[in-house]
């Protein structure tokens, strides 16, 4: 099972209690065992892996928007912001942070997950009608 749980973590699927249900129930049947787990077994089970497993509430994100972070990439880009903000000597009040949310019509919703990250999302279908919050603040407040 936590072999099953690390694969599927792998490819972006994080395993919820039902699907871990189910997977240890058709394990037993392919075993011939006449007997099936319970919904408390899973829980049980979710509570006795190792450290490195999480049972966190996974949110919703654009399959895309979860490909493009890489924390390297993230890296370098903020050392070439920091260069560039020294040599062209920006103030704190000419520098603005623009923040947007989206909020996506018929989207899935939260679900209580098992990952093996601290954090998980999921990938959403993509393209869909959204409605967007828009924020803006400059750096001196």
């Amino acid at each position: 099972m936590i072999s099953w749980i690390i694969s599927l973590n792998n490819a972006y699927v994080r395993p919820y209690p039902a699907l871990i249900e189910r997977t240890a129930n058709t394990i037993l049947q392919r075993a011939n065992e006449d007997r099936v787990v319970h919904k408390s077994w899973v829980y049980r089970f979710i509570k006795r892996l190792p450290p490195n497993f999480h049972y966190i509430t996974q949110k919703p994100m654009e399959k895309k928007r979860m490909e493009s972070e890489n924390l390297d990439g993230l890296s370098i880009w903020f050392d070439h912001y920091a260069k560039l903000l020294e040599k062209y000597e920006f103030r704190p009040n000419e520098i603005f942070n623009w923040d947007e949310t989206g909020y996506v019509l018929g989207q899935g919703k939260r679900q209580k997950v098992v990952s093996t990250c601290p954090i998980a999302n999921s990938p959403n279908r993509g393209q869909a009608e959204s409605i967007t919050g828009i924020e803006c603040i400059a750096a001196d407040g």
